[in-house]
Formats: C-alpha cells, structure tokens, sequence
C-alpha cells in the first residue's frame, strides 16, 4: 500500500517531546523572538492591504503601532545574538552596495544578487 502524505509527515515531523528536551532557554528566545518577528511582520501588512487593496485610509497609527512590535521583536534578536542595530545595518548596506555596485537599482542586478555568488 502507498503511504500517504499524512502518513509521511508523521513519520519524518520530529516529536514535540524531543524538541522539549533538546531546547535550550537561548534557542527558546531565539524561537520566540524570530515567531514574533514574522507575526508582526504580517501584522504590518494588514493596513497596507486594506489601503491599497481596499481603498480603505491609511492607518497610520494602527501601523506605527505595529512596527514598534517589530522592532521589539528585533531587538530581542539582536541582543541574544550580540549584534548592534549599527552591525546590521553596516552589514545590510555592505550587501546592497555589492549588489547594486552601479550605485542605483536595477532588475538585472537584484535578480543576479551578486553578494550571494
């Protein structure tokens, strides 16, 4: 008989229970912090939506709101893993200045991201 697809899932998922009792407090935070991130971060989307799909005004306290819950959720990462606000930018802009070695945007150059060969 074919196993299903319920039944694969079943069997590669890794038990709840062994997640537990491998976890460290600090993996904990990282895995708090980083399921924060992506919740605010679709949050800061909903009024964008309703603002441009909808027509609705935009919400602009509704989304500053919603982006100091990112930020608080960045900052968490950040200060686990040790790195500065100023790190990551210094960072972030030393891969788009790679990427963009023209100095403007460009289709061609974001599609062949050179930083990641």
């Amino acid at each position: 008989m074919e196993e299903t697809h319920e039944q694969l899932v079943e069997r590669l998922m890794k038990p709840g229970e062994d997640i537990l009792k491998e976890m460290t407090p600090f993996q904990a935070e990282l895995l708090h912090m980083g399921v924060l991130l992506t919740e605010e971060a679709s949050e800061v989307l909903g009024p964008i939506k309703k603002h441009c799909i909808y027509q609705k005004p935009l919400d602009v306290p509704k989304l500053v709101d919603e982006l100091g819950d990112l930020m608080f959720a960045l900052q968490g990462l950040m200060t686990r893993l040790q790195v500065s606000g100023k790190e990551v930018v210094k960072g972030n802009m030393n891969k788009l200045n790679m990427r963009y070695p023209s100095g403007t945007y460009s289709n061609e150059q974001a599609i062949s991201r050179k930083e990641e060969t």
